[in-house]
Formats: structure tokens, C-alpha cells, sequence
């Protein structure tokens, strides 16, 4: 008795059915849609990562910023110590004035 052999002509004709039905799943929604979304997650992506960026930038301009008004208050601060310290002075001149035309007088 000889063995069965397999029938090349049908595995053939069922794998090119077989192919042809795979190549058909490119047509569902879940594949199709599928770039779709991973376009829309590239798209956001790239969006997050510049408005991180424009956050850095405004972050440093804000911190350049306090600086700068750091260093404003100092100066104004050491002005106005100055001038207080003038006016302290002009007053103790003024007083020294009286006291001297006061004692002039007597």
C-alpha cells in the first residue's frame, strides 16, 4: 500500500486564498485607523514638546526679569539710605546752625 501524498496544487490554491484574505486586513478599521492615530500622537507630541520649550524660554526671561528688579530694589534701596543719611546730616547742620545764632544772640 503506498502512503497518501500531499497535494501541492490545493496547498498552493488554499495558500494564495490565504494570502489574498491577510492582505485584505489592511481594510479594517482598527489597521487603517491605526496610522491615524499614531499621526495623532506624533502631532501631539510634537506640540508638548514645543510649548515645554516655550516654557523654558519664559522661565528664564521671568527669572532674568526678578533678577533685574532684584538689583533694582538694591540700588534704590542703597539711594535712598544715602539720601536719608544727606538729609539726616542736613538736618543736624541746620540744628548746629540754630543753636549757634541762638547762642550768637545771647
Amino acid at each position: 500500500m503506498a502512503l497518501q501524498q500531499p497535494n501541492f496544487a490545493l496547498v498552493s490554491t488554499r495558500l494564495t486564498e490565504a494570502g489574498q484574505e491577510l492582505a485584505l486586513c489592511a481594510n479594517m478599521p482598527s489597521v487603517r485607523e491605526g496610522q491615524g492615530i499614531l499621526d495623532s500622537i506624533n502631532a501631539l507630541t510634537m506640540q508638548i514638546q514645543q510649548n515645554h520649550r516655550e516654557m523654558q524660554q519664559n522661565h528664564r526671561e521671568m527669572q532674568q526679569n526678578l533678577q533685574g528688579m532684584q538689583d533694582n530694589i538694591i540700588d534704590l534701596t542703597r539711594e535712598l539710605r544715602a539720601s536719608t543719611q544727606v538729609s539726616i546730616e542736613e538736618e543736624i547742620r541746620h540744628i548746629t546752625q540754630l543753636r549757634d545764632e541762638v547762642e550768637l544772640r545771647v
